[in-house]
């Protein structure tokens, strides 16, 4: 989103509120440049569909605020992107732990674990990056104009000119000894990452679940 900017989308559900200076969904955290907890996620983090006020990462700002030991009085920042998946969150991983220097904390949220060890090589090879670059200005003056942008997005879901790149079940036939070598070699990445910058990596994985014809519990991780 634009920074500084009343923002509102109706889609899976309604959330309005008035973007930060960073252009991220933190409407009532007004020191986003100094904050001791940064949270990278995908839209459950961006969390667009819900009211500012509800969305997971204020709620933790709250009980932060409430909590009666001093020391837990600590500044959660939102930078959750919607259609960023754990894959891109590790590519730029580094440079979010190197920009914000006051946090203690990176929180990774993902609802899937389901990697293929092709796109966890990517991860460890930073691949992801390439799709981190700066705007054109065709791009800018899209994210600006809310109308425009919301054009832009229901001409993609209709016309979509390359499928997202999803994760996939973890009971597909790929090697599980291979596979979780190359995770963990990841999340190893990732906490050196951390701890080279002062900071403790956090992994947060929510399964989603769906129902099936007979009412079969299924997640994206069976």
């Amino acid at each position: 989103f634009v920074p500084n900017r009343f923002w509102s989308t109706m889609g899976e559900g309604f959330g309005y509120g008035i973007t930060d200076n960073l252009g991220y969904n933190n409407v009532y955290y007004k020191n986003c440049t100094e904050p001791d907890v940064v949270v990278v996620g995908s839209s459950h983090i961006e969390a667009a569909n819900v009211p500012a006020d509800a969305n997971c990462v204020t709620v933790m700002n709250k009980l932060f605020a409430e909590d009666s030991i001093k020391d837990n009085d600590l500044k959660c920042l939102n930078i959750g992107r919607s259609g960023s998946f754990f894959d891109q969150s590790a590519s730029y991983f580094e440079a979010v732990a190197e920009h914000f220097d006051t946090a203690k904390y990176i929180i990774v949220e993902t609802k899937s674990l389901g990697w293929t060890t092709e796109q966890l090589d990517g991860m460890l090879n930073q691949k992801y990056l390439n799709h981190m670059k700066d705007r054109s200005l065709i791009g800018e003056i899209t994210i600006a104009v809310p109308y425009l942008r919301l054009f832009v997005k229901q001409a993609g879901e209709l016309f979509p000119l390359k499928p997202a790149e999803e994760p996939l079940p973890l009971s597909t036939d790929q090697d599980a000894d291979e596979y979780a070598s190359k995770m963990n070699a990841v999340i190893q990445m990732m906490a050196t990452q951390a701890r080279e910058n002062g900071k403790q990596l956090i992994v947060l994985h929510h399964n989603t679940f769906s129902y099936e014809e007979l009412q079969n519990a299924k997640s994206d991780d069976d």
